[in-house]
């Protein structure tokens, strides 16, 4: 699942939510769901 970063405060996403310039996504996920996608994605911030 995936957050996004806005004014310091995680929010999921929902229809009619625009990104900006200063927004972050970020991953959410369990520890051992997170570790899966990790070893199955390239994700070069993450290593």
């Amino acid at each position: 699942m995936v957050g996004v970063m806005r004014d310091g405060q995680i929010r999921l996403p929902r229809p009619g939510l625009r990104l900006t310039r200063d927004d972050e996504l970020m991953l959410l996920a369990r520890p051992d769901a997170y570790r899966a996608l990790e070893a199955l994605l390239s994700l070069p911030e993450l290593r």
